[in-house]
C-alpha cells in the first residue's frame, strides 16, 4: 500500500537500467520513473508535499534493509510501513 511496490520496482529497475548500454537504459530509467507517479499522486490527493515524501521514500528504501515496504502515510503525510498500517 502507499506506493510501497511502486517505489521498490522504480528502485530494482534503476539499478538494472546501470547494467544495460544505449537506449534500452533510457527506457528502463523511464519506466522506473513513470512508477513513482502511483505514490505522488497520493501524495497530491491527500495535500502533500510529493517532493519531500518522495525524496524520503527514495533514501528509505535505498539505504534501509526492510524499507522495501514503506510508503506514503496519507494519514500523517509522511512515510510509514505499509505492510504495518
Amino acid at each position: 500500500g502507499g506506493g510501497a511496490v511502486e517505489m521498490e520496482v522504480s528502485k530494482v529497475l534503476r539499478e538494472h537500467a546501470l547494467t544495460i548500454d544505449g537506449k534500452g537504459q533510457l527506457i528502463t530509467t523511464a519506466f522506473a520513473k513513470a512508477l513513482e507517479i502511483v505514490p505522488a499522486q497520493l501524495c497530491d490527493n491527500a495535500g502533500f508535499d510529493a517532493t519531500d515524501v518522495l525524496s524520503a521514500l527514495r533514501r528509505k528504501h535505498t539505504q534501509d534493509e526492510d524499507g522495501k515496504w514503506y510508503g506514503v502515510d496519507i494519514a500523517e503525510g509522511g512515510i510509514c510501513d505499509a505492510s504495518k498500517a
